[in-house]
Order: structure tokens, then sequence, then C-alpha cells
């Protein structure tokens, strides 16, 4: 499944009424998922989880988390621990959400970015880093403590372009229609899509006669009301929060929100991925027990064989024990004689005495 857009940031962020929530507690899960324990008024406890750069969703569930917290999310308690939301938005038309929220100590920002690789930020009110989850660098970027956060900058904004301004950038972009949507507007590849289709266009060139039908095609995609759906073929294939011409034929799946539809969404992913691991565990467990079920095998067959060898001497023994008697006894009374050397020449050749060592005091016969 693909990763939230700009777009669907949009639908989402209108639906979290978080304000004036206060926080309970921080959380990381194994997967570094960010859970903020929350009490809405009117609504009570609720969980919202941040997956950077693929997941974010308020809840009511919660699962087990790690004793010992990581750094990151001491840090998190250590400066947010009962404050309260004050604003819950997204930054222009990207992939950035930010978490207004205040203390006693004053006014503080926690930043999720959803793209890349994703990555949340503690900022000060006036946008000091004071910590990250990532620390990162790019040639014209850093993410780092003490460091001022820098919001990326994009020449326009999806939701308030005017047609002159799309005008301006169109004539300035050398990509063809559909890239130049999804990146230089910033609606990703499905809504770039769907913007081309309706404004009757070829997405893969580039001409100025387009400009018109697709500033048309953009003002009825911003105009379209929340109706969040799965589009399914057999199985989910992708996700919308709003109607989309391009899936007019497929199966879909409504919610009565966009926050409903990635919580599904998340939670199915979790429960598959906690499942995975469970199995892993459990086929490295039977793994383990069949080397040691090999090596216990392999000692059976050996005592066997030691246990069949010592059985057969000992009737062998038995069967003789009147010869061995009788050698025992000459053996004895040749020592009170002769010397071992000499019993030992004397024995030489002997059918029946194959060696005798004085030092293990043992006498080998054969039989």
């Amino acid at each position: 499944m693909r990763q939230l857009t700009a777009f669907d940031l949009h639908y989402l962020i209108s639906e979290l009424k978080l304000e004036g929530a206060k926080i309970d507690k921080f959380y990381m899960s194994e997967n570094e998922e960010i859970i903020i324990s929350i009490h809405i008024p009117n609504t009570g406890k609720r969980m919202l989880r941040m997956a950077a750069p693929n997941m974010l969703f308020l809840t009511e569930q919660k699962e087990e988390m790690p004793e010992k917290p990581k750094s990151f999310v001491q840090f998190l308690r250590k400066h947010l621990s009962n404050a309260r939301i004050r604003a819950v938005q997204q930054i222009g038309f990207e992939r950035i959400v930010e978490i207004v929220c205040t203390t006693k100590e004053g006014t503080f920002r926690l930043i999720m970015e959803l793209f890349g690789k994703g990555n949340i930020i503690l900022c000060r009110d006036d946008m000091q880093i004071i910590s990250a989850l990532q620390l990162k660098k790019w040639s014209d970027r850093e993410i780092k403590g003490g460091l001022k956060y820098e919001y990326l900058k994009r020449d326009a904004n999806f939701l308030t372009i005017t047609e002159e301004e799309l005008a301006a950038l169109y004539k300035k972009s050398s990509l063809s229609t559909v890239k130049f949507l999804a990146i230089e507007l910033g609606l990703g590849g499905i809504f770039a899509e769907e913007v081309a289709l309706s404004a009757g266009v070829d997405k893969a060139k580039h001409d100025d006669s387009f400009i018109m039908p697709l500033f048309s095609a953009i003002s009825s995609l911003r105009e379209e009301k929340s109706r969040p759906m799965l589009i399914i073929e057999e199985v989910p294939i992708d996700f919308s929060p709003v109607e989309l011409k391009i899936y007019k034929d497929k199966e879909r799946q409504e919610f009565s929100s966009m926050n409903e539809l990635l919580e599904r969404l998340a939670l199915e992913t979790i429960r598959a991925r906690e499942s995975t691991r469970k199995n892993k565990a459990k086929l490295a467990e039977i793994e383990r027990l069949k080397k040691i079920i090999a090596v216990q095998e392999e000692n059976i067959a050996l005592m066997q064989k030691e246990a069949s060898e010592l059985q057969a001497k000992g009737e062998a023994i038995y069967q003789n024990y009147t010869l061995i008697a009788e050698i025992l006894s000459e053996i004895e009374k040749a020592r009170k004689k002769f010397s071992l050397g000499e019993i030992k020449a004397r024995l030489k050749g002997h059918h029946i005495i194959k060696e005798l060592n004085e030092e293990k005091k043992e006498i080998i016969i054969e039989i």
C-alpha cells in the first residue's frame, strides 16, 4: 500500500479535533512508532500513533510497549508530559504535520515529516531543534539539536494556487504533465493521474494548452467532499479520501472518516507484522529444537552402539568364564616365578593372550 500524500493529510488533519487534549505519556514500539497517550475532552483516552513516514491516526487500541523507553521517548516525556495540545496542522501542502503544545515551560512544536524515510522532531516555539528521532544532514538542510528547523519550501500550494500561478509554474517546467502535478504540485502519483484524467489531457505530454483544463480539474478536486474509501481488487490495492474517476469501475469499501480508514489499514499492518514476528520466532524455536533432537538422536545411537558392544563383551566373558579364570590364575602364578619381561617373552605369539599392560593392570585376550 502507498504512503500518505499531502492530499490525504489535508483531509485527515481536518478530522483530528485535538485542541485542548492533554498529553499523558509517550511510548515507542519496536518499529520506532511513536504513540502518544492523550485525553480528549468529552471523548476520553485515545492513542495518537505516528510512524514516519507511513502512518498517522487516532485509535482507542494500545499494544504492549517495551519496558525500557528509548532515549528519544524519554526526551519527549521530559518536555511534553502533561502538555496541552493547542493545534494540529499541516504545513502548507507538504507531508509535514505540526503539533503545537504548551506546558509550564512554554510552547513546543512536535513535527512529523512523512516524506523520504520520515522523521519526528521536537522544537521550541522559535523552531530551535531540541531533539529528533533521526539526525540528518543534506546539502541545504540539517536536522540537529541546537539548529533552527527549516520547513521545505515549495513554489506553489495546491490548495491555494491560482490559474495565473499555475500557468507560470507549468510554463517554467519541462516535466510531463503527470510528473509536474505529482512532483511540483506535490500531489503524488495517484492524484496527479486523477487531475490529468479529469482535465482530458495527455498525461505524458507537456503543452501550454493544458493549463486551463488542468486548473479546472484542480479546482474540482479541491472542492471534493470527504468520502474515504478503500479500493479493492479481491484485496485492498489503494485508498482515497475522495471519490476518484480512475477507480470508478473498481469495488470499494467506504468509511465514515479518513482516520477510520487509516486506522483499519495501520492496525492490519501491525497485526500482520506481529504475526510474522511470532511465526519467525516459532520457526527459530522449531529449528533450535530440531538441532537438539538431532544431537540427542546421535548420542542415543552412540550409546546404543556402546551398549551393544559392552553386551557382546559381557556375553563373551560369561561364555568363557572358566578359561579367563584359568588365564588369570596362571598369570598370577607366573608373576611369582618370572619377571614381567620374561612372562611377555614366553607369551609372544600366544593365540589367546595378546598383551600384558602392568601400568594399566590390563590383560588383553582374544576369545
